[in-house]
């Protein structure tokens, strides 16, 4: 066995040498990639999708999942790339990400899927009887902010209903108070928002 080894690599060695390098040199880039976005806190490929309302004049931010992005985009490393991009182009004026016609209703519907499957509990009792749950109207964008009080830079969708919505939009909204201090951007992206109609609606079934 061990002779018809070395007899591989006798006829083969170049190739034997070219494929190690490589799978060497892949490992150190990723090794150094993971590093490098450690040290910077910036994970473009991390989700956090959360739920924001207002509860005693309190800004609440509860998260509701958080996945890899390419579990959003099916695995599909064109549509990671595009929204990547779109993440590390956010300034603190603009923390929304923005799409070409193209791309934005595919993206935003993959979103909205995923949004969706977490509730599918309550969207079967609503098929089945009107009255077991709940059903309530949002409002739903992809963002990524990059204040300088925010310590982690990843994607971020920032969920809200309509009726938080329209109370933010007429200013009904007043001395809002955070349960954290960094909070205060969020509250900015949420009124960018709203008033800037980002974003895409969807109904969750509660």
């Amino acid at each position: 066995m061990i002779d018809i080894i070395f007899e591989w690599l006798a006829e083969h060695w170049m190739r034997a040498l070219v494929f190690g390098v490589l799978t060497l040199s892949s490992s150190w880039l990723g090794g150094y990639l993971s590093l490098r976005a450690w040290r910077k806190h910036k994970f473009y490929h991390r989700v956090n999708v959360s739920l924001n309302y207002i509860s005693n004049d309190t800004l609440k931010i509860r998260t509701l999942f958080e996945t890899d992005l390419s579990n959003i985009l099916l695995n599909n490393p064109a549509a990671v790339k595009i929204v990547t991009r779109a993440a590390k182009r956010t300034t603190p004026d603009n923390p929304f990400l923005m799409f070409s016609s193209e791309d934005n209703w595919y993206i935003l519907n993959a979103v909205l899927n995923e949004i969706a499957e977490r509730f599918q509990v309550g969207t079967m009792k609503a098929s089945v009887d009107a009255y077991s749950s709940h059903i309530i109207n949002v409002r739903f964008a992809l963002t990524c902010e990059k204040d300088d009080d925010v310590k982690l830079h990843k994607i971020r969708i920032l969920v809200i209903s309509e009726k938080e919505c329209s109370n933010i939009y007429k200013d009904k909204v007043q001395n809002i108070q955070f349960e954290s201090e960094h909070h205060h951007v969020r509250w900015e992206t949420l009124n960018k928002m709203i008033k800037g109609n980002y974003g895409a609606k969807m109904e969750i079934a509660l």
